[in-house]
């Protein structure tokens, strides 16, 4: 299995023969039958347990599709699409996933940091949100405009609580105070914007 998986590693590296980077990533996605720009990508991450944003290392590669028992082409397309269906169809699994992506884009920073900047959240929302919160577009509107710089792990959890929730005509919503300040703040924003 791990001399078929060099093989494919092999296949997408550039200068440097022990990681794939942007281009390899994105050629390998292509031909994987995945968006290059879809959230599938930090699924792939994810579930290979890559270190870094935009970088897979051989170790990573190898191990990470071995334990998925993927050594071929046409296991790993297999298991993409599998990873799209799962993560579409089950919410739990895929609010693992959503709560996994904040963790790996803050361990990019510096050590120490708690929090994202906001330009990063929503490029990361944009991503990871999209086909999953009816109201992203308005809520990506809504926070570039809104004075929050820095987005904590909770606002990042009660925003996909609330997109997984929250119907997108606010029916269910209720003002009980349990919802971040950002989360009342937008729900007005959008009762503002109907009335």
């Amino acid at each position: 299995m791990e001399k078929s998986l060099n093989k494919i590693f092999d296949t997408y590296i550039g200068e440097e023969k022990d990681n794939i980077f942007d281009e390899g990533f994105a050629k390998f996605f292509e031909d994987h039958g995945v968006d290059p720009e879809g959230a599938m990508t930090l699924a792939f991450a994810w579930k290979v347990k890559c270190e870094r944003v935009g970088e897979c290392s051989r170790q990573e590669f190898v191990s990470g599709l071995t334990a998925l028992n993927c050594d071929t082409t046409a296991k790993i397309k297999a298991e993409l699409a599998s990873m799209t269906s799962q993560l579409k169809t089950n919410n739990s699994k895929y609010k693992e996933f959503y709560r996994w992506v904040f963790t790996f884009f803050l361990n990019q920073l510096e050590k120490g940091r708690k929090t994202l900047d906001k330009e990063q959240a929503l490029e990361v929302w944009s991503i990871v949100l999209n086909g999953h919160f009816p109201l992203l577009d308005k809520f990506l509107a809504f926070m570039e405009k809104n004075e929050e710089n820095h987005i904590n792990a909770d606002l990042w959890n009660q925003v996909y609580d609330f997109a997984a929730e929250i119907r997108p005509d606010l029916s269910n919503w209720e003002d009980d105070g349990a919802w971040p300040v950002v989360i009342d703040d937008f729900v007005g924003f959008l009762q503002e914007g109907s009335s």
